[in-house]
């Protein structure tokens, strides 16, 4: 159950806000909707509303709890999503930094160094990033990081007057692995998948609570119910958004990578 909780989110977060309006929006409000008219035909207005009083109560006490536990989500997703894209821009400035001091270095392995920069994180762009969504690194992409490792550290300090300068290309290699670290791990902290399968349950809960109450006027309390659950189900899309920093309308994107290759 924690497995599929945990690919339901990323689905979700991955999902475009077109198709979020229609299908999990649209989903939630067919089935609160459909029920209250439902329970109306079957039982009564008068028979349900008098579940209002009592039921009102359960009700605002439930609803105070899920958003307790979806605010725990979207503070924690807030946290990784900001750590993800000051990560992600500190990696491509430390490579930018790099690759200007390896054109500073009078040695013959600095152009096989620079090569390596750009061959990285065109994989990176291209290959990893998608992955990321799904919370997948790039087995390929950390090779490449590996290699420029290796390019780095073959530099000779021995060769010309280029001490000081080797030492600042050494400094930016290690800046720019420790932040591709950061990044990638970035992309797997989503909130506890427990969290989210309490929250889904507490979520398809409280669809069916709104079943059991009444109104003189149907249609006004199909229009009151259909608010509220249109802005739960809403919030928690946003909650999947932020959660997955790497997916969806709002995700990261690789833009500091694709300017250095520019």
């Amino acid at each position: 159950m924690l497995t599929a909780a945990h690919d339901f989110v990323l689905w979700l977060g991955s999902m475009p806000i077109g198709e979020a309006l229609i299908i999990w929006i649209g989903t939630g409000l067919l089935l609160s909707l459909t029920g209250i008219a439902v329970a109306h035909w079957l039982v009564g207005a008068p028979t349900l509303i008098e579940n209002n009083l009592s039921g009102g109560f359960k009700f605002v006490v439930f609803t105070q709890t899920f958003a307790s536990l979806l605010g725990f989500i979207v503070i924690e997703g807030g946290v990784n999503y900001s750590f993800a894209a000051r990560y992600t821009d500190r990696e491509a400035r430390a490579l930018v930094l790099l690759e200007a001091s390896l054109t500073r270095l009078e040695q013959p392995g600095s152009r096989p160094a620079i090569e390596a920069i750009h061959a990285y994180a065109q994989r990176v762009v291209v290959d990893e990033w998608p992955g990321l969504a799904w919370g997948r690194e790039d087995p390929r992409a950390d090779e490449l990081m590996h290699e420029l490792v290796q390019h780095v550290l073959a530099l000779d300090p021995a060769i010309g007057n280029d001490g000081i300068v080797l030492q600042e290309v050494r400094e930016f290699m290690l800046r720019a692995l420790d932040n591709r670290d950061h990044r990638v791990v970035s992309s797997f902290l989503m909130a506890k998948p427990l969290a989210w399968v309490l929250l889904l349950s507490m979520m398809a809960i409280g669809v069916v609570f709104t079943w059991f109450f009444g109104n003189v006027s149907v249609g006004f309390q199909l229009a009151m119910i259909g608010i509220i659950i249109a802005t739960a189900m809403g919030v928690t899309y946003f909650a999947a958004l932020v959660d997955n920093p790497f997916a969806g309308v709002i995700g990261v994107q690789p833009t500091p990578f694709i300017r250095l290759l520019s």
